[in-house]
């Protein structure tokens, strides 16, 4: 114990002895930079260049922080070397950490001078440069990162000046960048208002030029201008940025071709952040762009008997009647065989085929059967009628290489007379050109339709070349009927009461179900009636009547109407479906 007492006591002894040693050779080099700061701040420029190139590298080494600081500020005051200006407030943070604020007493000068006079050389240099927005920068970003506490009339006048040319620079070419520095730096400058308005309206350009996700979210969820204009709604060009948005959003549901994709455009468009239900304007025609979308679904999904059930689900939860009807459809494919029938007919068909009818009324038995080509095209109806004899009439079908049928025959199979002849022509692209039925009893039919819809657009008939009757219907651009005028053929010698003339309009929801027939009737002595038929629909888009009640199969279809006031006025359908 007394070895290791004696050990530190040696240990102890040899430091004291370097300090005593050392302390001398340090104050000696001090003295050196002291006399170099005296002759500085003296301004006696001789005498410092030339202790300045005596002072040995030692000492220059023991004091770095110091003698830097002192080369700057000869390097500013004396040489006007104004590139370094931005070193000195990082050098003099350095330098006070170390020793030279008792260099500056040792010395007699005064650090706060010193700082005052570099500030006040700094800020004139400022002045005069030529490119004041790119010196201030350095020097706000200098004396940033060196914690240096600047006096108050220097940072006033620096950051004042960085101001100014921050928004001289934005306003000499306005873009997002320079925008969001001036805000940056300056949160509550002088040209805030001004800046968060320019702001506001760069942003609503680029959602205008460029519309896309970042860009909208950018935008609208930009809290600090929805605090300035207080809210999001308040906000100059808002309701014109929210009506880009909709179109963005819808245009996305267009422009995605696989159904994934579109299913997901279509739920981004529905679940918008940004969109009140007011702001959307696509919502009817997004419904029919989900219900065609679905339909495209089901169609792949109704593949057998067993996922007919699907068909159900989809009509009650699908409103339009163009993808409703299509929805019917895919239930033929595995109808085998489907009989309808009321007190009167009976209808059979075959994979949605109508192949016989039988209808008995007052006596008198109308027999029709159906034949098809290979093609599924109709090719003759056979038409048998009892009634006090037999009358057997048959249509015969012809088609072109298009497909198109341009020939239709009746005969009257007893003796082989043609009853009548229709003849039809047709462009390369399929349209109808013509369309007229020749009669032996001398009636000709000629029918006009329309060019693009290529429906009946009107039909005159002709007795012996004078015409006796005509219809003139009207369509709108979904190709729905609005308005069809009738004048009837009338005897040489026509009742007051007669009618000459109807006119119906048809009228349809947004769905496309026909809602209302309103008729007016001109009569031969001119007095006019009029009235309207209202049209009903089921749960599942089929047309009921008031007056009776239905039953329903498990795929959304009426399978029985009954009469509500006789049990016996009943229509039955019965379907064999393919196993």
């Amino acid at each position: 114990m007394e070895q290791i007492k004696n050990m530190r006591l040696y240990i102890s002894f040899i430091c004291l002895l370097a300090f005593s040693c050392a302390s001398p050779v340090m104050a000696q080099k001090q003295s050196k930079v002291e006399k170099l700061l005296k002759f500085l701040v003296n301004n006696e420029n001789e005498k410092f260049t030339k202790n300045r190139d005596k002072l040995d590298a030692e000492t220059a080494t023991a004091f770095e922080a110091e003698v830097k600081l002192i080369d700057l500020c000869d390097q500013i005051w004396n040489q006007q070397e104004v590139t370094v200006a931005k070193d000195f407030f990082q050098a003099y943070v350095d330098a006070t950490k170390a020793n030279f604020i008792s260099i500056c007493q040792e010395a007699g000068a005064d650090p706060a001078a010193i700082r005052k006079r570099m500030e006040d050389n700094i800020s004139a240099i400022l002045d005069e440069y030529p490119n004041k927005l790119v010196y201030s920068s350095t020097l706000v970003d200098a004396v940033k990162a060196s914690g240096y506490e600047l006096s108050d009339e220097s940072r006033k006048h620096l950051y004042d000046v960085h101001e100014e040319e921050l928004w001289k620079d934005f306003v000499r070419n306005k873009n997002i960048p320079k925008c969001e520095r001036y805000l940056t730096e300056y949160a509550d400058g002088k040209y805030k208002t001004e800046a968060m308005i320019e702001y506001n309206r760069l942003l609503f350009q680029t959602v205008q030029k460029s519309p896309s996700a970042s860009n909208f979210k950018r935008f609208f969820d930009h809290d600090r201008l929805n605090t300035f204009f207080n809210g999001r709604s308040k906000r100059e060009s808002m309701a014109q940025a929210l009506s880009i948005y909709d179109d963005y959003l819808y245009g996305n549901i267009c422009k995605a071709q696989a159904i994934a994709s579109i299913k997901q455009a279509i739920a981004e468009y529905e679940q918008a952040p940004y969109l009140s239900p007011g702001d959307k304007k696509y919502t009817n025609t997004l419904e029919y762009k989900k219900d065609s979308i679905d339909y495209e679904t089901l169609k792949l999904e109704v593949n057998s008997p067993s996922k007919l059930g699907l068909i159900k689900e989809y009509l009650l939860t699908h409103k339009y009647k163009e993808f409703r009807d299509k929805a019917n459809k895919l239930r033929v494919p595995f109808e085998q065989q489907l009989v309808w029938s009321n007190p009167t007919t009976i209808q059979a068909y075959t994979h949605g085929l109508l192949m016989k009818s039988n209808e008995t009324k007052n006596g008198k038995s109308t027999q029709k059967t159906y034949t098809y080509d290979e093609n599924g095209r109709l090719v003759s109806i056979k038409e048998v009628t009892e009634d006090k004899g037999t009358t057997t009439l048959q249509i015969n079908f012809l088609y072109d290489s298009q497909g198109n049928c341009v020939e239709e025959v009746q005969v009257n199979q007893r003796g082989m007379k043609e009853v009548y002849k229709r003849l039809r022509a047709f462009s390369t692209l399929g349209v109808i050109l013509s369309d007229s039925a020749f009669y032996q009893s001398g009636k000709l039919i000629i029918r006009k339709y329309h060019p693009q819809l290529g429906l009946l657009a009107g039909e005159t008939v002709y007795e012996k070349n004078i015409p006796v009757s005509s219809v003139i219907n009207q369509y709108n651009k979904k190709g729905q009927i609005i308005k069809r005028e009738e004048t009837f053929p009338l005897p040489k010698d026509p009742l007051p009461t007669q009618v000459s003339k109807q006119v119906d309009v048809y009228e349809y929801d947004t769905y496309g179900y026909l809602t209302k027939i309103t008729f007016e009737k001109t009569l031969v002595n001119s007095d006019k009636t009029s009235g309207s038929l209202i049209f009903l629909y089921d749960e599942f888009g089929n047309q009921i009547d008031s007056n009776a009640y239905y039953e329903y199969d498990s795929t959304g279809r009426w399978i029985q109407k009954t009469d509500r006031g006789d049990a016996k006025n009943t229509e039955k359908i019965q379907i064999i479906y393919q196993q």
